[in-house]
Order: C-alpha cells, then sequence, then structure tokens
C-alpha cells in the first residue's frame, strides 16, 4: 500500500485487470459495516443469510453433475423457479426483473429439450474454460433458445451470475448491476471490463468483490464468504459528496416543513415514518428525521428539557430557539427517536456534549419518555 493508502493490485492477478481502490475508505466502511450491521459472528441479519443459504443450498441440490445428467433435472429446474418463495428471492437477486425470471421460466416450460438444456448448464457451471467465455457461450446459447419464444427476450448477467454465485457461493458471487456499481464508484474502483461481453464485465466486478471478501478477513472477519460480500455491496447506502450536499439541502427544506406542522399533523407522520439509515460517506453522516426534531421542540414550549428556562432567545422566525439533542449520541448507536430526544437551550446542549453527566442524562430520559406516553399510544419504540 503507497502512502495515500491507495492498493494497485499486481499484474497477473487473476480477473482483477491492474484496478485501483481507496483502501482506507473500504476498511473505514467495513468497521462501520462491522459496528452497525454485524451481531456477533452473523455478520447481518440472521433471516437474510438464512434465506441466502437456504436458497444456495437448494440450487447445490440440482446442479451438480449427476443430477444436470439424470432425466429429472429439467423438472427440478421448473420446480424451483415455480415455488413461489424460491421465485420471489430469484427476483430479488436478478435487480427486481420479473419480467427476466418469466422469460427464463417460458423457457424452462416451452423450450429446450433436455439433453441440449443439460449440456448448457455443465459447461456453464463444470467447464475448465475460463469463467468468461463459460459466461459468453451460455448466453449466447440461451439467447439463441429465447428466439424461438412467443415473447422474444435475453437472458441477462446478474440471472447467469446466480447461476454461479448460489451453486459454488465461496467461489462466486451473485451481481447486481446497480449496486455494483455504486460500490465500485465509491471505492474508486478504476477502469472497466477489457470489452462488452457479459463474461467480461463478470471478470471485473468479480475482481471488485474478490478484494472486498479479502479485505473483511484482513479486517478481521472470520469466515467471510461472498454472501457476507453481497450483503456488504448491496446496501443502499454509499453516497458521495456531491450527493450528501444534495441531501442536506433537502433535509433543511424538510425541516422548514415540519415545523410548520402542528402536533398531531407531526406524531401521525412520525408514526408513518420509518426509521432514517447512517449513510456511508467517506466518514459518518447520521440522518435525522426532522418530524422528530419539531414535535420535540414544539412539545417543549421554549422552556429547557434540562434547565427549565426560557429559551435565551428567538430565531428569525419568531420562534424560541431551542435545539434538538440525543440523548444517546448517535455515533454510539442511539436511536433517532422521541424516547431519546429533548429540547435543549443552546448551554445545556453544549453541557451534555462536553460533560454528559449521569443526573442530566437520566433526567432527560425521564422528560422523553414522558413525552413518548403521551404523545403517542404504542409506547416504547426502541430501547435507548
Amino acid at each position: 500500500m503507497n502512502p495515500l493508502g491507495r492498493s494497485t493490485f499486481e499484474p497477473g492477478q487473476p480477473d482483477l485487470g491492474g484496478h485501483s481502490m481507496d483502501k482506507v475508505r473500504l476498511l473505514e466502511s467495513i468497521e462501520i459495516f462491522k459496528q452497525y450491521y454485524l451481531q456477533s459472528r452473523a455478520y447481518y441479519e440472521e433471516d437474510e443469510r438464512k434465506w441466502k443459504v437456504d436458497l444456495s443450498t437448494q440450487f447445490q441440490g440440482i446442479f451438480t453433475p449427476d443430477s444436470i445428467a439424470s432425466a429429472s433435472f429439467l423438472d427440478s429446474l421448473r420446480s424451483l423457479f415455480e415455488d413461489s418463495i424460491a421465485a420471489q428471492l430469484i427476483i430479488l437477486l436478478s435487480g427486481g426483473s420479473f419480467y427476466q425470471y418469466q422469460r427464463f421460466l417460458d423457457l424452462l416450460v416451452l423450450g429446450p429439450d433436455q439433453a441440449l438444456l443439460s449440456g448448457l448448464f455443465h459447461d456453464l457451471l463444470f467447464s475448465q474454460a475460463r469463467v468468461r467465455n463459460r459466461i459468453n457461450n451460455f448466453k449466447s446459447a440461451i439467447d439463441s433458445l429465447y428466439k424461438g419464444l412467443p415473447r422474444k427476450s435475453t437472458i441477462q448477467l446478474n440471472l447467469i451470475s446466480q447461476f454461479l454465485g448460489l451453486c459454488f457461493p465461496n467461489e462466486h458471487y451473485v451481481y447486481k448491476s446497480t449496486e455494483f456499481k455504486r460500490a465500485a464508484a465509491y471505492f474508486e474502483y478504476g477502469g472497466r471490463p477489457s470489452d462488452s461481453s457479459a463474461g467480461a464485465t463478470y471478470e471485473y466486478y468479480h475482481g471488485f468483490a474478490k478484494e472486498i471478501k479479502s479485505t473483511m478477513n484482513e479486517a478481521g472477519l472470520e469466515e467471510v464468504d461472498f454472501i457476507d460480500v453481497q450483503t456488504f455491496v448491496f446496501r443502499k447506502d454509499w453516497h458521495s459528496p456531491a450527493n450528501l450536499e444534495q441531501e442536506r439541502e433537502e433535509y433543511e427544506k424538510e425541516t422548514a416543513r415540519a415545523e410548520s406542522l402542528s402536533v398531531g399533523a407531526l406524531v401521525d407522520r412520525i408514526r408513518k415514518s420509518k426509521p432514517v439509515p447512517t449513510k456511508i460517506v467517506h466518514g459518518v453522516y447520521h440522518y435525522r428525521n426532522p418530524n422528530i426534531a419539531a414535535l420535540v421542540k414544539k412539545d417543549a414550549q421554549g422552556i429547557c428539557d434540562l434547565c427549565g428556562k426560557k429559551a435565551p432567545f428567538e430565531n428569525r422566525a419568531g420562534k424560541p430557539y431551542l435545539e434538538c439533542h440525543h440523548i444517546k449520541h448517535l455515533a454510539s448507536g442511539g436511536k433517532d427517536d422521541i424516547v431519546n430526544c429533548a429540547a435543549l437551550c443552546p448551554n445545556c446542549h453544549a453541557k451534555m456534549h462536553i460533560l454528559n453527566l449521569e443526573p442530566d442524562r437520566q433526567r432527560l430520559l425521564d422528560v422523553a419518555k414522558e413525552r413518548h406516553s403521551r404523545l403517542f399510544a404504542t409506547q416504547g419504540w426502541y430501547q435507548v
């Protein structure tokens, strides 16, 4: 690694093509991933990992050399794609394309004979040829078969990558273009595939995934596989500084709208809102729900929740100036919720950030709990 913290891949490394990546930013984001998304050795929510592993197990049972060569292969493949739960997961992993999924199901029902399809899948999964060639050959053959169907189509790379990634989760990666492009741009994974073929594109992004997998291991995550890497890359919180500035402007506008609403309207909006996620922006910026801040300050009626005194001045809109304080700081895992927020005068706000005395903290928790109980029929959304 050079002094700027950027790592360049050595020439000759398979599939990587000499790309570069911002290693400092990658390590920082993995640490955030560990802090906010990982529980012990369960790398992300257990249910999410479980369905991916279960689907992978189904694929591995169907796509073995013996089962592919068996007379029941086509029936097994149809059954998998017709199963409602598996179908939903396949659509999800294919980038949400129901059309792509349906066209492949049409192919299984109306298309090739057993021997032809068995040969295509055997060559894709078990041939010793280079991965890019296997993918390109499979895509060309399936696209030719699609031409014989009533509704023409082509098979997409992310569906082909499912067959590889779900059959061999420790070796291959499920490709999903939107998430790949977002994360690759954020980590400055440079260059582009050497040609426009599906196989070259897969190799390019697979090299990116392998570098993340290697760095996750270096960062102290054990037993990392590509299902873990997929969850890391498929996150929705990769944001560039330019996007951040735009979102700050939107936040300020939303805050102004929230402050004009009544207490009842704010309560209703908060009930319907979802928790606002953490955004990764070469560091951490914790987005707030403007309705919560507006409701806390409006309910305080110009009186500081800590010292009990009136706000020291009014803002330009002529309203008492109080600041919304998160009792357990967001950076420490606190929630952006009524039970974790208090309305403070500037002096008390500074005091909490500098001293954060336990008696003061407990007083604010009591005030926040009472406010939540009074304003909301449903209590205890989150534990602070």
